[in-house]
């Protein structure tokens, strides 16, 4: 609603530059009443705008709104990967191309074929970013492309290497479980002050709204990324807690001892059913991805098996 509201004043703003809304009105009022045009002219700013707002609620002009972010976003994807061909079919410039957002709500506005046509095709374009400003983050995209996988490996590999060589491997996993709990806290602080950095750099205050809202949804995956590691990391320390020597531990266990008690199998497919019913669910974005759903599998088989064989272990009756 934030950025509709701000779209709709912005193309309102754009229509009356290019079209002489005054003299419109004044050719279709009567002579004696041609001087009003002025005053109803702005007086259908606002109206103008409201009626906008509610175009923009509509099927038609949202997929029209979808496509122009997909190109800008299309566009942005290339520059920072240094696609040569785009940057100089482009010219290195990314635009948010709103010139046939205009026409067609002038349309709907009622505005006569005759004037739109003399709207020149990139009004209402915003330039988003051109390529020379983009040097830094062009090196930083070319670097995470190379890095991300190999980090993600070397980071599960490191911690299954910590649990195999730890005297305490029960106590090893806690620890593991606290960092990924604080390195997403910390993740979640860092968004939260970078949205009020970004905030602070628009110098029209009735566009911070809007602004917040943009970092809010553009961001949207990295607080998922985060709210997911806080999850695995609550996960990690509550599992190794209860698998601890603790009496309120111990205690648990032996209520829930009756679920690992069947045979293996049994408690294999009760387990895959789950684990099926988890990816159903989806509640994390690792659930989307083939490889990593594959790894949260081989975890949780291995910690499930783990807890049948203390379970049994502690208490065979």
């Amino acid at each position: 609603p934030d950025v509709q509201a701000a779209l709709s004043q912005f193309i309102v703003s754009e229509l009356y530059a290019q079209v002489d809304v005054q003299a419109q009105l004044a050719d279709a009022l009567p002579e004696d009443l041609e001087g009003l045009a002025g005053p109803a002219a702005a007086a259908l700013r606002q109206p103008a705008t409201e009626a906008v707002n509610f175009l923009l609620d509509t099927n038609q002009v949202q997929n029209l709104w979808s496509q122009v972010n997909r190109r800008a976003h299309q566009t942005l994807v290339a520059v920072l990967e240094d696609d040569l061909q785009v940057i100089s079919t482009t010219g290195g410039v990314v635009t948010l191309e709103l010139g046939d957002l205009v026409q067609q709500l002038g349309e709907q506005l009622g505005i006569s074929d005759d004037v739109l046509d003399q709207i020149p095709p990139d009004v209402g374009n915003i330039v988003i970013a051109e390529s020379d400003q983009l040097a830094a983050a062009q090196r930083a995209v070319q670097v995470t492309q190379v890095l991300s996988v190999w980090l993600f490996v070397a980071v599960i590999g490191l911690y299954a290497l910590a649990v195999f060589l730890s005297g305490d491997r029960r106590r090893t996993v806690r620890q593991i479980g606290w960092a990924l709990l604080g390195a997403s806290i910390l993740l979640l602080v860092v968004r939260r002050l970078s949205l009020d950095y970004v905030v602070s750099m628009v110098e029209n205050p009735a566009n911070e709204a809007p602004a917040r809202s943009v970092f809010l949804i553009a961001s949207a995956l990295l607080a998922q990324l985060a709210w997911a590691g806080v999850a695995y990391g609550v996960v990690l320390v509550a599992g190794a807690v209860y698998a601890g020597p603790s009496r309120a531990a111990v205690a648990v266990r032996r209520q829930l001892a009756p679920l690992f008690s069947p045979e293996p199998w049994v408690v294999w497919v009760s387990a895959a059913v789950v684990f099926g019913l988890l990816v159903l669910w989806s509640p994390v974005p690792a659930f989307d991805v083939w490889w990593s759903t594959l790894v949260l599998l081989a975890l949780y088989g291995f910690a499930v098996e783990a807890l049948r064989r203390q379970s049994r272990r502690e208490f065979p009756d």
